[in-house]
């Protein structure tokens, strides 16, 4: 919820025409494909940009790996 929030917020503020004024205007309009679509890009990326971080941190810090941790 922030994360659309802070994009519709960003893109009123600055009148840059983006995903976030698009969904504002869809669930004006009671669009409901184009708001579940706008949904599944934002959540897809959501867990690929959270995957990839996940395993970049493992990466850079072998103490989280599996198996190497010690308590």
């Amino acid at each position: 919820g922030s994360v659309v929030g802070g994009q519709l917020l960003t893109e009123l503020v600055f009148n840059y025409r983006g995903m976030g004024r698009i969904l504002y205007d869809s669930i004006n309009k009671l669009d409901y494909p184009l708001i579940e679509g706008i949904f599944i890009i934002l959540i897809s990326t959501l867990l690929i940009a959270n995957l990839i971080v996940d395993f970049i941190y493992a990466y850079l810090d072998p103490r989280v790996r599996t198996g190497y941790a010690e308590a």
